[in-house]
């Protein structure tokens, strides 16, 4: 309630413009006007909104992707398990409550957009327009890299199963019928209620991965003398290098090989106004608890991929961990699976975000 009132107070002085509160999201100026009825995120107007358990996993899946693969190659590196860790726990708080920050600015101004947000705070066009313009910029980066990871995910399963030859098979016939079939009649819903169950689904396939990860440490199948150790990939079998074990508390500068995945790993900032604004009661309370929700979830698939994945093959963790496992073991087929299509699933969140900026440039 302070954060409101002096948000609220701040914005009372800017001119030329007009904040509404929730009911409406209207602000103008003598250059022009905006309504954010133009960009409306619902399929209606009297939809009744997402509950916070099922926006929990829009958010959680708008969080975790591909990227978790190579969580455990970030450690091997040269980090400590601990160290990685804290590393992670920061990460994880500074952009929870980053996230959880532009919902509470939408709940001050009325604003269902980050322009909107911009234009409230700091009145003209540019603020707004820098703040879209990097939205564009990410969410097209963003969908540009699950494109190519489907495509190439989709060849793979294909390959898998003996199927080659044909065009269809390929990364960029397989992308296209993907996205023809598949991701073009999710990526068409404005409801994200109707993307909470692909949503869900995704993060169960990603917490199979995980799950089966597990089992593999635990059962010793992949250390000298396992079941799947001969017929690994040379170079992907378990190594500590010089260590006679895993490092625990190491930090050095092979620290920032693990920084910089992280810097990316919790971002889903580009579709936080959206997601406010299709919460149902949405306050800053009830945005709190979806966004701890939807990021703890994220957190703990990333933490136990990272540190499993570290531990089971060590020093020569790749950049894709399943790459690690033996293209013999049935399950690590089924779980190269799984991840592909909880890409798929990711794909709609991402588009989301890139499909409500555009718009902004016609306005200005």
């Amino acid at each position: 309630q302070g954060f409101g009132s002096s948000c609220a107070t701040a914005f009372s002085g800017v001119q030329p413009m007009q904040v509404l509160g929730d009911s409406g999201s209207e602000v103008s100026s003598e250059e022009g006007s905006w309504n954010a009825s133009d960009l409306e995120s619902s399929d209606a107007e009297d939809f009744e909104g997402v509950p916070v358990v099922a926006m929990a996993f829009n958010i959680s899946k708008g969080i975790v992707g591909e990227g978790i693969l190579s969580l455990p190659a970030g450690i091997a590196a040269g980090t400590g398990i601990v160290t990685a860790l804290l590393i992670m726990t920061a990460f994880y708080i500074v952009m929870m409550y980053s996230f959880w920050s532009i919902g509470r600015c939408c709940h001050a101004t009325g604003s269902k957009t980050h322009g909107e947000v911009g234009f409230a705070v700091r009145g003209g066009k540019v603020f707004p327009f820098v703040m879209e313009a990097t939205n564009l910029f990410k969410t097209t980066l963003t969908c540009t890299a699950y494109a190519l990871v489907i495509g190439k995910n989709s060849a793979d399963v294909w390959r898998a199963f003996g199927v080659e030859g044909n065009w269809f098979v390929t990364p960029r016939g397989s992308f296209l019928t993907i996205l023809v079939v598949v991701l073009l009649p999710l990526c068409l819903l404005r409801d994200l209620s109707k993307l909470a169950f692909s949503s869900l689904f995704g993060l169960a396939c990603e917490a199979g991965v995980v799950v089966f990860m597990i089992v593999r440490l635990c059962t010793g199948e992949y250390r000298l003398g396992g079941e799947f150790y001969s017929s690994q990939e040379p170079g992907t079998q378990l190594s500590w290098g010089d260590q006679e074990g895993p490092e625990i508390f190491t930090v050095d500068l092979s620290v920032f090989v693990l920084i910089g995945s992280m810097s990316t790993a919790f971002i889903a900032h580009y579709n936080a106004p959206k997601f406010y604004h299709q919460l149902r009661a949405r306050n800053s309370r009830s945005f709190l608890k979806a966004t701890v929700g939807g990021y703890t979830i994220a957190f703990l698939l990333f933490a136990t991929c990272m540190v499993v994945g570290y531990l089971t093959f060590g020093k020569n963790c790749q950049g894709n961990i399943l790459h690690n496992y033996s293209p013999h073991d049935t399950w690590a087929t089924v779980s190269r699976i799984g991840m592909f299509l909880a890409t798929i699933c990711g794909f709609p969140i991402a588009f989301t975000g890139f499909r409500a900026a555009p718009p902004w440039f016609f306005y200005f």
